[in-house]
């Protein structure tokens, strides 16, 4: 019962804020002609904005938080595209105002009033980090399916990054349970960043980061966390690898299924088979070497 399933994530009239909300066909397409009538602006303030198609489609990206009775109202309704679109997503709370959200709309002209059509957004969270630091997660994380592929996620991941900066006493960015695709978008970025700060390098012999302080300039200048700026690195490593044509160094591979096994040690505990599991490690190792070979794919373009 596919309406059941989805009616526990949709306002109803008892528990939602908005006075706005629709539920007959009839009352929605009445709400929408009248909707013309006006002018619709998205909450907040404009944080960045991009062109396509030789400048022909122009986009806005606006951050606005929940202590924005517009922004709490616009959220709710976008909350059943995480549902849909984000495996194993929840809804977030609509009663904490520390809640920030990023909209990314497409603003054209429609008989020469502006039009606004939603392209995707992103919520993100405060945390306090003791003694006096904050740490953001970036919780959800979405781009309707008709934009996807054409640069978006970038656009709105980059513009997240640059405005959270300015955070008073930041202590890194995090993502909650990223999906494999945010994952690699995020490796892109995180490795481009790295780059651009030169704390990596593509074409130099890099050095080891556990005798470096690689991991806390990462932290300190780009709020990038540990277990990211390795990720990072072990992609400038593989390529690399890849660029001197001699395949991947055996020593290397050991090194990265010991930390895989590490990461996945109570999975692969359960697996009484030492075969089975040697089996398992490996195809967790051949799947991570995947997504990073597709991140280098993408820092060539």
């Amino acid at each position: 019962d596919v309406k059941a399933e989805l009616s526990q994530y949709l306002p109803t009239k008892e528990n939602s804020k908005q006075q706005s909300l629709y539920y007959t066909a009839e009352d929605f397409h009445l709400a929408l002609r009248e909707s013309k009538k006006g002018a619709f602006t998205p909450p907040g303030n404009i944080k960045h904005s991009y062109t396509r198609e030789k400048g022909t489609r122009v986009f806005e990206i606006y951050r606005s938080s929940y202590e924005s009775p517009d922004c709490v109202k616009l959220s709710e309704r976008l909350q059943i595209f995480a549902i849909l679109l984000i495996e194993n997503a929840s809804c977030i709370d609509s009663d904490d105002p520390a809640w920030e959200v990023y909209f990314l709309y497409e603003k054209f002209s429609d008989n020469g009033t502006t039009r606004y059509r939603l392209v995707g957004f992103s919520t993100v969270y405060p945390f306090w980090v003791p003694p006096e630091h904050r740490r953001l997660r970036i919780s959800q994380f979405v781009i309707l399916p008709h934009f996807q592929s054409a640069g978006h996620g970038k656009e709105l991941l980059e513009t997240v990054y640059r405005s959270s900066l300015t955070t008073d006493k930041l202590r890194d960015i995090t993502v909650e349970c990223p999906s494999e695709g945010f994952q690699g978008l995020r490796d892109v970025i995180d490795t481009q960043r790295l780059l651009g700060s030169k704390l990596l390098s593509l074409s130099d012999n890099l050095t080891d980061p556990t005798k470096s302080s690689y991991y806390d300039d990462a932290r300190e200048q780009l709020k990038i966390p540990k277990f990211q700026a390795k990720r990072c690195y072990e992609i400038c490593q593989l390529y690399r690898q890849r660029e001197q044509g001699k395949g991947v160094d055996a020593k290397w591979r050991l090194e990265m299924k010991r930390n895989l096994y590490r990461r996945n040690q109570e999975a692969l505990a359960e697996i009484d088979d030492s075969k089975q599991r040697k089996l398992v490690l490996h195809q967790l190792y051949e799947q991570l070497i995947s997504n990073y070979d597709r991140s280098i794919r993408a820092l060539d373009k």
